[in-house]
């Protein structure tokens, strides 16, 4: 659940959402409550020509999308100023509301109606629908019979709660899809048959870098890999040596470069 409340310290709009997903083990104090009681009413819109898995959440003042929604439907969006505050229910949970959209949403009765949506980072769904889109529609939600009213016009929910993953019926490519990707495929098999294990025959004109003065020494740091990283830097290393990309060698110095690939 989320309002939008007013920040005297921020000197601005700020959106509250008040609810929350219980997650870990209950005590035995709790009642454990039913699968069925524990279920949202969600459905598909499209947004954009595109399928989004959509929450209707009563305790919202805003209406929502992810921005992964906005990149694949190709979405315009603009940056809010000033920006929203996302205030959740647990206190001192907060996010920032950046950048809003302007899209056309169909569902039910409604055909490529224009809406306005904030980009949030949305946890398990594609969007949130929030009050102000239930008052402008006269959405009606209906928990006994598990489905959603719309601009007059009955839609079913979906019967997956949100501990229970959503699954969605594509259709299958055709054949002559999948015989145009193959074509696609092997045109550039070059650049997508991923890393070779050898190195590639030698050019007409072999690249040499000359040192100026070939007894200098270099004083340097030695470079540090951060902990997190060793790991991929081993298979690198291991890797780069078996394609014969690299040479292990001693040397009485060694100023580390930078491997641009070609």
């Amino acid at each position: 659940m989320a309002r939008v409340a007013y920040d005297p310290v921020e000197q601005g709009s700020v959106v509250e959402r008040n609810a929350g997903r219980v997650r870990g083990v209950t005590t035995s104090a709790r009642p454990k409550p039913s699968p069925n009681a524990e279920r949202g009413l969600q459905c598909y819109v499209n947004l954009n020509g595109v399928d989004c898995l959509a929450l209707f959440d009563s305790g919202s003042t805003m209406s929502g999308v992810s921005q992964g929604v906005v990149d694949v439907a190709k979405i315009p969006s603009f940056a809010l100023e000033p920006p929203l505050t996302l205030q959740l229910g647990c206190v001192g949970s907060r996010s920032k509301i950046n950048f809003g959209a302007n899209t056309t949403m169909s569902v039910g009765a409604l055909k490529n109606e224009k809406v306005y949506l904030d980009i949030v980072n949305l946890d398990r769904y594609d969007v949130v629908i929030g009050t102000p889109f239930m008052h402008d529609y006269g959405v009606v939600l209906d928990f006994e019979k598990g489905a959603v009213k719309i601009n007059g016009a009955w839609v079913p929910a979906l019967k997956g709660g949100e501990g229970e993953p959503v699954v969605k019926k594509v259709s299958r490519p055709n054949a002559r899809k999948m015989e145009d990707g193959k074509k696609e495929k092997n045109m550039n098999a070059d650049i997508m048959s991923g890393v070779p294990s050898v190195l590639p025959p030698l050019r007409a004109i072999n690249h040499r870098i000359p040192l100026v003065e070939e007894r200098k020494r270099y004083n340097y740091y030695s470079p540090r890999c951060p902990e997190s990283m060793r790991l991929q830097l081993k298979e690198k290393l291991i890797q780069y040596e078996d394609a014969g990309w690299w040479v292990r060698n001693t040397t009485e110095q060694a100023a580390p470069m930078m491997c641009i690939p070609k």
